[in-house]
């Protein structure tokens, strides 16, 4: 049993290391509230940082991006009757040898030349690098020798498209803007007019190095995705550097083999062929050109200094 002197002696004994873990633990508590505060602010900094980067540099890259319309002459073809029983496919493959003319328009008779309406066929993306509106796409692009281009601008503005010269080895093709006129082909003869003249000041992107890129590297591209979004923005990194693959376009028109390609996880889709592939600088590292239209998230651009050959 412990006297009353001993309890006192007990008491004055650990009463130090008692105040002593209590302020240990209060401070502890607000060193260790400061430091999360401090963690909390340093990764709000780092996020904001790198949110205002990738602000800068589609801001900088994305005036220069225009999206590219062809257009043509297609055949208007015209039914009388659309519930006319001999033109059911069905029926016509069940009774082959009942065979149905659908009358021709009376003046389409006197002329014998078939109704023609100008329609879009295709459209792409393609970026200006020079303020007279020298522009970059891909091949694909711009191959259709019977159409006609157009270049949207993001402003609104709109120019007609000379294709000046198609990379005979890689999908790029140089292309000039002209101011828009009338009419830039003879709808009779079918012959090219001159295009207007060149534009001036219109905005422009800078080429980056493509040899000192790096997989993990954040890029941005920038495209007329699917033919109906003008200028988005789809974010990724590089995947891989150095892929090969065998490319064509949807309507089998077009195939080749393409090395030496950046691929990467941001969305490519159809029509951004041509745009630009963009650092965190907002210097154009590749021409995106490809999708793997089978899998999720891998899309291919050739490499900037392949492109400044070209230039």
């Amino acid at each position: 049993m412990f006297d009353a002197m001993d309890t006192q002696n007990i008491v004055k004994k650990w009463i130090p290391f008692v105040l002593v873990s209590l302020i240990s633990g209060v401070f502890g508590g607000i060193i260790g509230d400061k430091l999360d505060n401090q963690t909390q602010r340093v990764v709000e900094e780092k996020s904001y940082v790198e949110e205002s980067q990738s602000i800068e540099a589609i801001a900088k890259a994305a005036p220069a991006v225009m999206s590219i319309v062809a257009t043509k002459d297609l055949q208007v073809f015209k039914q009388s009757n659309p519930f006319n029983l001999f033109n059911d496919p069905f029926f016509q493959e069940n009774f082959p040898g009942f065979r149905f003319q659908t009358p021709q328009p009376k003046e389409q008779e006197e002329n014998n030349e078939p109704e023609t309406k100008r329609q879009r066929v295709s459209g792409g993306t393609g970026f200006i690098v020079q303020e007279n509106g020298l522009a970059v796409t891909n091949k694909h692009v711009v191959l259709d020798e019977d159409a006609d281009f157009t270049a949207l601008l993001p402003d609104g503005k709109e120019f007609d498209v000379e294709v000046l010269s198609k990379d005979p080895l890689n999908d790029v093709a140089v292309v000039q803007l002209h101011e828009k006129t009338e009419d830039d082909k003879d709808r009779k003869t079918g012959e090219k007019k001159n295009f207007g003249k060149k534009p001036s000041n219109l905005p422009t992107v800078s080429f980056g190095d493509s040899n000192t890129l790096q997989v993990g590297q954040k890029v941005f591209a920038i495209g007329y995705a699917r033919g109906d979004y003008e200028n988005s923005v789809t974010a990724g990194i590089i995947s891989a550097i150095g892929r090969e693959i065998v490319a064509g376009d949807q309507g089998g028109n077009f195939q080749e083999t393409l090395s030496g390609l950046i691929q990467t996880d941001a969305a490519i889709n159809f029509g951004n062929s041509g745009g630009p592939l963009v650092n965190l600088a907002g210097q154009v590292i590749g021409v995106n050109t490809a999708v793997d239209a089978g899998a999720q998230g891998i899309g291919f651009a050739i490499p900037s200094n392949e492109v400044k050959v070209v230039l």
